[in-house]
């Protein structure tokens, strides 16, 4: 009797058990189900996105865009604004100013020449006139072979753009920096590292790849032959400033230690000895390490910002002695530009140059600059004893106990990041990219009266003879 007891006892807790069981069971067959409704739609979205590549396929072989018929014009629109899984909603990953607008760049994970900037995306990139705004280039990948382009650099209006992988289906691999021929339409060199690569920046006679702790500087040429390289702070941003100006041949980076800059010189003749090429320059820019660096176009100022962003520095490159300092605000901000402009303007009759400041805190200071480029003072300037030849200095001078502050202060209506410049066509006014397409101008007077003159999202329209 007492082992019937028992076993009954056991049959009740085995009931018991299964019945408790069930519930879970059910749980399980519909997690089963959602899983498999969830391959379902991500199988949906890769026969899309193949779809999408045949379409941008189609397109480019019947020619130029505005012949399309206007069925073929609307689904060609819809494919460009297809949300991105997984990622941003955009089909956006780079877009940044180049060279004759200042090289600034701005990741999302938009480059200006002279009235051009480049833009990557999901799929590829493309070439933008920057005003009147107009498409003139653009370049799709098929998925087959890796799509995404992460970082786009132009050489002026050459052939030559460096470039980057980047997005859900990068077109190359994270650690490899190529260099892509316009005309031929292909790539013509390719470095491979085992590290991430950060940035490829151009020179008619350099190419320069940034690492997440080193730099490395190459002949511009088939087989590129490495001649200096140097380590870095940690520098995921990929900040590295080339100058184009032949008689300043110099390269910027974050040094070693952060919050420092290191300046080496880097001449277009080969012939020349390496006991007549400067020695590396080094000094300390800020006590944070560095967010943001730009040359003005004689490379003989440099301007720079910490992450801390309430203050950006400017410093002569050759002497390394600091000139002016400004203040953009007393809350920390991350500067996502900063641009010098490309002549001076009268101002209360005298001609001054002027710095444009881009953050987080969605505003763009435009500061005017004390420091004449071209005038006894430099030569003073290149004589001051606190010249810094090589070696890290051993402190950081203070100009001023109260810096300048901006002058015009423009508070711009974009829910994302974004960077800035100063028009080449008009000195009144500054052109913005975003990250989400967005492109805008804003005409500005020193007294701070600001009108913004245009505005519209370049992924809204991509006809090679459409000018706004």
């Amino acid at each position: 009797m007492a082992a019937l007891r028992k076993y009954e006892k056991i049959a009740e807790a085995t009931k018991s058990f299964h019945a408790r069981l069930q519930p879970l069971n059910e749980e399980c067959i519909a997690i089963d189900g959602q899983l498999s409704a969830l391959d379902k739609l991500l199988n949906n979205i890769a026969n899309m996105e193949i779809q999408v590549s045949e379409l941008n396929s189609l397109v480019t072989s019947l020619g130029t865009y505005s012949r399309l018929p206007f069925l073929l014009r609307t689904l060609f629109r819809m494919t460009l604004r297809l949300p991105a899984f997984g990622s941003e909603s955009r089909a956006i990953t780079f877009v940044g100013f180049n060279q004759d607008c200042s090289m600034f760049y701005l990741y999302f994970n938009l480059q200006i020449i002279l009235g051009c900037f480049a833009v990557g995306t999901q799929n590829g990139f493309r070439i933008y006139n920057s005003s009147p705004l107009k498409l003139i280039r653009r370049w799709d990948f098929s998925i087959s072979e890796g799509m995404g382009v992460g970082f786009v650099e132009m050489l002026f209006r050459t052939n030559y753009l460096g470039i980057l992988g980047g997005g859900r289906h990068p077109r190359i691999p994270s650690n490899t920096a190529c260099v892509w021929d316009g005309i031929n339409q292909k790539f013509i060199l390719e470095l491979a590292y085992s590290g991430n690569v950060r940035a490829v920046k151009l020179r008619k006679d350099r190419l320069v790849v940034v690492l997440d702790t080193a730099v490395k500087v190459y002949t511009f040429e088939s087989a590129p032959q490495l001649l200096h390289q140097s380590d870095t702070c940690l520098n995921t941003a990929g900040l590295c400033q080339v100058s184009q100006n032949a008689c300043n041949p110099i390269i910027a980076f974050p040094s070693t230690r952060e919050g420092y800059v290191t300046i080496i010189t880097s001449p277009e003749n080969k012939d020349i000895s390496s006991s007549a090429i400067p020695p590396p320059r080094h000094f300390q820019a800020h006590q944070n390490a560095l967010a943001a660096m730009a040359f003005n176009a004689d490379a003989d100022l440099i301007a720079t910002a910490s992450e801390k962003g309430t203050l950006i520095r400017i410093f002569n490159t050759k002497t390394c002695t600091l000139l002016q300092e400004l203040r953009r605000g007393t809350q920390c901000a991350l500067i996502t530009s900063i641009s010098f402009d490309h002549n001076p303007v009268l101002v209360d009759d005298q001609l001054v140059h002027r710095l444009v400041v881009a953050s987080d805190r969605n505003t763009v200071h435009i500061f005017r600059l004390n420091i004449p480029t071209s005038s006894p003072n430099s030569s003073r300037l290149s004589r001051s004893p606190q010249r810094q030849d090589s070696g890290l200095s051993g402190g950081l001078l203070k100009l001023s106990i109260f810096p300048n502050v901006s002058t015009v202060r423009i508070q711009v209506d974009i829910d994302c990041k974004f960077i800035c410049v100063f028009n080449p066509d008009n000195p009144d006014c500054i052109i913005v990219l975003g990250a989400d397409g967005t492109y805008c101008k804003y005409q500005y007077t020193w007294s701070g009266a600001v009108t913004k003159e245009q505005s519209i999202n370049i992924l809204d329209f991509c006809n090679e003879e459409f000018d706004l």
